[in-house]
């Protein structure tokens, strides 16, 4: 993580450098199959993402150590914790695998916003009562708001165990880090 950013200039090194490790194949992590993410950070679908959230963001925090990195650094009192959360995974997870297709413009989609928002809703997450709010979730027909909301659910569910934050394990994740769902 050190020198992520000299060593990988672009988005493009960053995905071709991994591919070339693996002799042009797309391997998911140990926590990716774990977690059941439909990615690995390097796939073609969200190999930017990745690369400018280690970058730009986690890079960053690392050097000035203003952060905890979760799962490689112990969560620190008075600092902000950062954990990788995949809402595919979570929303797998909390509806048994059963999830109905909901990122597009069709009303069919829009309603399985709705559904899966009283999902979410049923699990905890509140409001205030904010009709207004819960509709724009609803109408974002790329599903990115409804993503965010089940970012945040997976977040808070990860924290209110802080014994489970470092997991007990192999230690492949000291590697690779970990998705928490």
């Amino acid at each position: 993580m050190q020198d992520f950013p000299s060593v990988y200039k672009s988005p493009e090194t960053f995905r071709e450098s991994c591919r070339q490790v693996v002799g042009g194949h797309e391997l998911k992590r140990q926590t990716d199959i774990e977690s059941h993410a439909p990615f690995s950070p390097y796939n073609l679908r969200v190999f930017e993402q990745a690369y400018y959230g280690i970058s730009d963001l986690l890079f960053p925090l690392v050097r000035d150590k203003s952060a905890s990195i979760l799962p490689f650094n112990k969560p620190v009192s008075g600092k902000p914790w950062i954990l990788e959360v995949c809402p595919a995974s979570t929303l797998k997870r909390l509806m048994k695998n059963k999830v109905p297709s909901y990122k597009g413009p069709e009303d069919k989609k829009k309603e399985n916003r709705r559904q899966i928002l009283r999902v979410v809703k049923g699990k905890g997450v509140v409001f205030v009562k904010d009709a207004a709010l819960e509709e724009k979730i609803v109408v974002n027909k790329g599903g990115d708001a409804l993503d965010s909301v089940i970012a945040a659910l997976a977040a808070f569910n990860a924290v209110q165990n802080q014994d489970a934050l470092i997991p007990k394990d192999d230690g492949y994740w000291r590697r690779e880090g970990y998705v928490y769902v």
